[in-house]
């Protein structure tokens, strides 16, 4: 992981959860069943839940969502 992202200090708990969730995903298609994640919904494009791996990891439904919709509508094909 490059610190130049998170900064100096990494929180400890960060590879340990990604790890697992990994390994969980990995194993059975679920990266919450492993208990280092909290539950983490399917995706929709309702609520469009998002895992956010931080100092608290946690699902938030459509980070970042300004950012997102200002892609709506835009033909990525051509």
């Amino acid at each position: 992981m490059s610190t130049m992202m998170l900064g100096d200090q990494v929180p400890p708990s960060l590879a340990r959860e990604i790890h697992g969730a990994w390994i969980s995903f990995a194993g059975g298609g679920d990266p919450a069943d492993g208990g280092a994640v909290p539950e983490w919904p399917q995706y929709d494009l309702t609520d469009r839940p998002t895992m956010v791996f931080d100092e608290t990891t946690g699902v938030v439904n459509d980070p970042d969502g300004e950012r997102r919709a200002a892609w709506d509508g835009v033909d990525l094909a051509k």
